[in-house]
C-alpha cells in the first residue's frame, strides 16, 4: 500500500501574526509568509526588520510583492470554508475531509488505499500526481475503519455469498474457505442485475396497478349514476306512497262526512218524532186532569180504560237510532291499512333488490396475489443449526436439511435443539413487515412458522409445529393439504405441490400457503394476532425426506 501523503492544511496557511487565514500573502526574503498589512503593521512599530518567526535581522527593509501561487491556495481553502459557513449540504452522514482541521469541509472523495477522505481542494494532488492516480477513489465515507476487518485489520475487499458478508483475504483462508466468496464489484454487479429485475418488476406492477386504478374510477362513475338512478326510483316510489296516504286520507274523511249526514238526519227525524210525542204525552196529561172532575163511576172507568190503551200504543212506538254507525268506516280504514302495509313492504323489498345491485359496483379484494407481487417480498432464509435434530443435515449453505435417520450428526447437545422431533428453525426472525419465501419439501412433510417459545425437549403436541398454539403449519399430499393450528387439523382438496411459497403479512395477521407451479394457487391461509417475532419452521416426517429453501 502507498504510503500516506500528506497535504497543507488551514494550519499550514495561517499568518503567524494574526493567526487567521494570509490575506493578501507575501514571503521575506528567510521564506516565511505573513499577511502584507501584518508584517507592514509589526514593521512599522519596530525599529529593525526582522522576521517574527526566525528573528532573522534585514539590513534593508524588504520589498514586499503577493505570492501569487499562495494567493490561489488560501482562496480555494476560504472559498470551501465560505460553503462550510453557509452550510450548502451538510449533513451529519456526511464525511468530513481528514486535512481541513480548523474548518469541517465535506469531504466529496474518499481513498481506500490513503484511508483518507478529501474536500475538492485537497483532493487535487490525486488528479495531478502520478503515484496517486491508480488509488481507489469512492464517494466521501465517514467511518474508513468500517471498511477494515477488525479481527484482520486488512481491507474487505471480498463477499462471502454463503453469509451474506464482508470478507478479507485472510478470512477466506480461515473461515470461507468452502463458500462462494467472490470480489465486491461482482457482488455488486450480481445485485445490480437483481435490481434491473426489480425494477421491471416494478414497472409492470405500476403499469397494472395504474390500469386498475383507472378501472376503479370508471367504476366510481357507474357507481354514481346508479346511485342516482337509485335514489331518483326510491323518491319516486315514497311519493308515491305518500299520494296513496293523502288518498286514503281523503277516502276516510269523506266516509266519515257521508256518515256524519246521515245521522243527523236521523237526528233531526228522531227531534222532530220526539217532539211530536212530547205533545202528545201532553194532551195526555190533559185528559188525566179532567178525568178527575168526572162524577158517573161508569163514564169514570170508560174513559180510563180507553186513555189507558192509548197511552200503551204512545209507548209502544219505536224509538229512532242516533248513534254513528263505524261498521262500514272500519271496514274503509282496515282496507286501507292493508294496502299501505302491501305498499310499504313493496317499496322495502324493492329497496333491498337496489341496494344489491349497488354492491356489484364495490371493489373486491383478491383472493391472492400474483407470484411477481409475492415474490417483491421475497426473503433469504438459512437453517439454524443449533436448533436442529441430531438426525437432521445441513447442506448447501444451510439451505437444504436431509433426514439421515437412523444416522446422527451432532455429538453436542444444544439447549435450543429438538431433542424428539424432526424438527429445525431458521435463523432468521420475522417481525413487523411483509415478508415471503419458497422452499421444496418432501411429500407430507410440514412447513410453517412458529415462535422461538416453543418447547425443543419431549415428544408431545407442546413441541411440533402446529399441535399447539405457538405455531402454524402445513402438510401437502398427493391428493389434499392438512392445515393444522393449535392441534386442530383443517383439510383442503389440493393437487401435489413439491415447491410452497409462505406469505407472511406480521402485521395484518396474514399467513397464507401457497402452490408453486406456472403460477401460484392458494392452498390455504390463517388469520391470526400474532404476539411474537415468527420463525420459519419445518418438520421431516421420515427417513430421506427433504426441505431446500430457495434464494
Amino acid at each position: 500500500m502507498a504510503a500516506s501523503v500528506q497535504f497543507p492544511s488551514e494550519e499550514d496557511l495561517g499568518c503567524a501574526i494574526c493567526l487567521e487565514l494570509f490575506t493578501d500573502p507575501v514571503t521575506i526574503p528567510c521564506g516565511h509568509n505573513f499577511c502584507m498589512n501584518c508584517i507592514k503593521n509589526y514593521w512599522g512599530k519596530e525599529k529593525s526588520h526582522t522576521c517574527p518567526e526566525c528573528q532573522v535581522s534585514f539590513l534593508h527593509k524588504p520589498y514586499l510583492c503577493k505570492n501569487i501561487a499562495l494567493c490561489e491556495v488560501v482562496k480555494k481553502i476560504s472559498k470551501a470554508a465560505e460553503v462550510t459557513s453557509q452550510g450548502t449540504s451538510f449533513d451529519p452522514d456526511d464525511a468530513v475531509c481528514n486535512f481541513c482541521v480548523s474548518l469541517k469541509i465535506k469531504a466529496t472523495k474518499s481513498c481506500l488505499d490513503c484511508k483518507a477522505s478529501f474536500c475538492d481542494a485537497h483532493f487535487r494532488p490525486h488528479h495531478v500526481n502520478a503515484a496517486l492516480r491508480h488509488h481507489k477513489l469512492v464517494d466521501g465515507i465517514k467511518k474508513m475503519e468500517n471498511r477494515e476487518c477488525k479481527r484482520h485489520n486488512r481491507p474487505l475487499e471480498l463477499f462471502c455469498r454463503t453469509d451474506e458478508t464482508f470478507v478479507c483475504c485472510i478470512c477466506i483462508v480461515q473461515e470461507h474457505g468452502e463458500h462462494k466468496v467472490v470480489t465486491i464489484e461482482q457482488e455488486r454487479i450480481r445485485q445490480q442485475e437483481k435490481l434491473v429485475d426489480k425494477e421491471a418488476t416494478l414497472k409492470s406492477l405500476v403499469k397494472i396497478t395504474e390500469i386498475e386504478i383507472g378501472d376503479l374510477r370508471k367504476q366510481t362513475e357507474s357507481i354514481k349514476n346508479t346511485v342516482v338512478t337509485v335514489q331518483t326510483d326510491v323518491a319516486a316510489k315514497f311519493k308515491e306512497l305518500v299520494q296513496d296516504i293523502v288518498k286514503a286520507n281523503t277516502t276516510v274523511a269523506e266516509v266519515i262526512e257521508k256518515e256524519k249526514e246521515v245521522v243527523l238526519t236521523k237526528t233531526e227525524e228522531a227531534i222532530v218524532k220526539k217532539e211530536q210525542k212530547c205533545d202528545m204525552l201532553r194532551k195526555k196529561k190533559l185528559q188525566i186532569a179532567q178525568l178527575s172532575g168526572i162524577n158517573d163511576n161508569f163514564k169514570f172507568l170508560q174513559e180510563i180504560k180507553a186513555l189507558n190503551n192509548e197511552h200503551e200504543a204512545a209507548l209502544s212506538q219505536v224509538i229512532c237510532d242516533t248513534d254513528i254507525s263505524l261498521v262500514s268506516l272500519r271496514q274503509v280504514v282496515v282496507k286501507l291499512k292493508e294496502q299501505l302495509e302491501s305498499k310499504c313492504n313493496e317499496i322495502v323489498k324493492s329497496l333491498g333488490t337496489e341496494v344489491a345491485g349497488l354492491r356489484q359496483h364495490w371493489p373486491k379484494p383478491p383472493e391472492s396475489m400474483s407470484r411477481t407481487e409475492l415474490l417483491m417480498h421475497f426473503r433469504q432464509l438459512t437453517f439454524d443449526s443449533k436448533t436442529a435434530h441430531k438426525c437432521l443435515s445441513l447442506s448447501n449453505g444451510n439451505r437444504k436439511v436431509t433426514n439421515i435417520w437412523p444416522e446422527e450428526v451432532y455429538d453436542v447437545d444444544h439447549s435450543e435443539r429438538f431433542d424428539c422431533c424432526w424438527q429445525v428453525l431458521c435463523a432468521e426472525k420475522l417481525g413487523q413487515g411483509v415478508h415471503y419465501w419458497e422452499v421444496k419439501i418432501s411429500e407430507g412433510s410440514c412447513a410453517g412458522v412458529t415462535y422461538k417459545s416453543i418447547k425443543r425437549k419431549g415428544q408431545d403436541n407442546s413441541c411440533f409445529i402446529g399441535k399447539n398454539e405457538h405455531s402454524w403449519g402445513i402438510q401437502v399430499y398427493s391428493t389434499h393439504c392438512s392445515a393444522w393450528h393449535d392441534n386442530t387439523e383443517v383439510k383442503t382438496n389440493s393437487e401435489k405441490y413439491e415447491q410452497i411459497g409462505v406469505y407472511l403479512n406480521y402485521s395484518d395477521g396474514n399467513l397464507s400457503f401457497y402452490g408453486v407451479n406456472d403460477k401460484v394457487t392458494l392452498m390455504y391461509r390463517f388469520q391470526a394476532a400474532f404476539t411474537e417475532p415468527l420463525y420459519p419452521a419445518f418438520r421431516l416426517i421420515n427417513s430421506q425426506s427433504f426441505c431446500y429453501i430457495f434464494d
